[in-house]
């Protein structure tokens, strides 16, 4: 078919969602750039699609943008051409698939400009390519924090003349017209202290009772814990932040999708979520079980705490995370207790060591740190941690604890 005539019938007034599938259903056209190459874009509702990529070595797997129609443009949610996460060290524009997508999107929508990016963080799974989009024009959406980081994609030049085109989001910012709506929410880690980021975005679809959370919907299939699923704690937050504005949707979105759990269209349904919560064990339940062990069970009692961990299959990755959570509580003494109980579940890993020093720095033990900190090493060279690193956190921690003073 035709691809300016696809187009065409895509916005003939009248046409069923049923009737759109039966003239194009996945409209399979793939356009291959460089590394890229975008398979097809996949109508889901009046004015809702899927734009799907597949791609050889700059990521894992298929992934989506969602995209927007507007009356006289359309907006892109998310540009995942990289399937990296917080991983990435210094950030670059892929600019030749970034063309890629914008000049696909062009060849479906002919008559309607790109106007906007919706980056939900400034992870390559969210955003890779803005330096084609901005110079045409488009705004990305994002957040003062994530910038920070999705300012390294941009030379100085493009900056200066494109950075205008950077809208960023304080709480929350609607985007309507008479045909389509979107609602941006950004919501911070002090919140949410599963987000990957330091602030993150979701984005609300009234018009589809869809919800967009992109990589905040984390299903961790195949772990259990007390005989059950583990629920990622990231789920919990999506859940939390539902429930506390009021958005029941039907539908979650994000780049990627569990095969196993989508609909026909590609979308999660949402009582996937509320089954996960009811039948799952809940990471926060783990960690609350460990952070309130208390210092004489700790100290007497340790090998009924290791067979706990153990027996009941834990990770000691959410060890190392009640720590933290009794940092940021002041409640030090007990979190030297649950750092030295991973050291024992895990002595061959340096992030132990570190964790356990680190216990030693908060509470101002600095030459135990210090011994710590060179085990640490010891085990592995290039481990992120060490003073430098502490001192950072003792600072956020000395915040926070400021906090619970108020």
């Amino acid at each position: 078919m035709n691809r300016v005539l696809y187009s065409a019938i895509l916005r003939q007034r009248g046409f069923t969602l049923s009737v759109l599938f039966l003239l194009v259903g996945f409209f399979p056209t793939t356009f291959c750039y460089s590394q890229i190459s975008i398979t097809g874009l996949q109508p889901i509702e009046k004015g809702l699609y899927f734009l799907t990529y597949d791609s050889t070595s700059i990521k894992k797997l298929t992934t989506k943008s969602t995209i927007i129609e507007f009356d006289s443009s359309i907006g892109i949610i998310e540009l995942p051409i990289v399937y990296t996460g917080g991983g990435a060290t210094v950030l670059k524009d892929y600019t030749t698939e970034g063309e890629a997508i914008r000049n696909a999107l062009q060849t479906y929508f002919p008559t309607k400009p790109i106007k906007y990016i919706f980056s939900s963080h400034w992870h390559p799974h969210s955003v890779a390519s803005l330096q084609p989009f901005i110079s045409n024009g488009t705004t990305l959406i994002t957040t003062r924090s994530n910038f920070k980081r999705i300012r390294e994609m941009l030379d100085s030049t493009t900056y200066a003349l494109y950075q205008n085109n950077i809208c960023f989001v304080e709480d929350s910012l609607p985007i309507h017209d008479k045909s389509n709506s979107i609602v941006c929410y950004r919501f911070t880690k002090k919140d949410y202290p599963n987000v990957p980021t330091e602030d993150y975005l979701f984005f609300n679809l009234p018009r589809y009772n869809s919800f967009y959370s992109s990589c905040m919907y984390q299903r961790l299939s195949g772990i259990e814990v007390c005989g059950k699923e583990l629920v990622s704690g990231r789920v919990e937050d999506v859940s939390t932040f539902l429930h506390k504005h009021n958005i029941s949707p039907k539908y979650l979105l994000g780049f990627t999708s569990f095969p196993y759990e989508v609909d026909a269209t590609g979308r999660v349904p949402a009582d996937t979520l509320t089954s996960l919560l009811n039948n799952g064990t809940l990471t926060s339940s783990i960690i609350g079980t460990i952070t309130n062990w208390s210092e004489p069970f700790l100290e007497t009692n340790m090998d009924s705490a290791v067979n706990y961990i153990l027996l009941n299959k834990i990770s000691f990755y959410y060890v190392n995370m009640a720590v933290y959570k009794l940092f940021a509580e002041k409640k030090l003494q007990r979190a030297l207790l649950v750092a030295r109980l991973q050291t024992l579940l895990n002595p061959t890993d340096a992030n132990s060591w570190d964790t356990y020093g680190e216990a030693y720095y908060v509470m101002g033990k600095f030459q135990l740190a210090k011994y710590y900190e060179k085990q640490c090493f010891k085990l592995n060279k290039d481990a992120s941690g060490g003073e430098n690193i502490w001192k950072k956190d003792l600072e956020n921690f000395q915040q926070q604890w400021n906090s619970l003073k108020k």
